[in-house]
């Protein structure tokens, strides 16, 4: 984060419109069970890799703008499979898109484009990432 400001667990909300074909809002708090399919996340999000079968554990990385010093940044949303329909929201924190972020993710946010760079952040795999799901479009 930029401004150096910390959000205590219980003020971690998920609250986003990217899960689904529908534009209904999802809000969650950590260690909410969610009804969701790996579909779900493919539809609202740009794909970065498919979660193998075995995997338990999804990342998404999600565009928000911090209440303290307005400024648009990345969090990193962790999710746990529970069965194939649920997923639990393990919860939410302030990432760079650095190299090692953007591999460990599943999934990134289809606004990344309102993303500035910020420090830390890989811009130039960024714009890769851009560039490729826009040729797809």
């Amino acid at each position: 984060m930029n401004c150096g400001s910390v959000n205590s667990a219980r003020e971690i909300r998920l609250y986003t419109s990217s899960f689904g074909q529908d534009p209904v809002d999802l809000d969650a708090e950590p260690g909410d069970l969610l009804d969701l399919e790996i579909a779900d996340f493919e539809d609202g999000y740009f794909t970065l890799r498919r979660p193998a079968i075995a995997e338990l554990t999804v990342i998404a990385l999600e565009v928000w703008g911090c209440r303290v010093c307005l400024r648009t940044q990345a969090a990193r949303l962790h999710f746990e499979r529970e069965d194939s329909t649920h997923y639990r929201f393990v919860g939410a924190r302030a990432v760079p898109l650095s190299a090692a972020v953007l591999d460990d993710a599943h999934f990134i946010s289809r606004s990344l484009e309102e993303l500035a760079p910020n420090p830390g952040d890989d811009a130039g795999r960024i714009r890769e990432i851009l560039s490729q799901f826009e040729q797809r479009s």
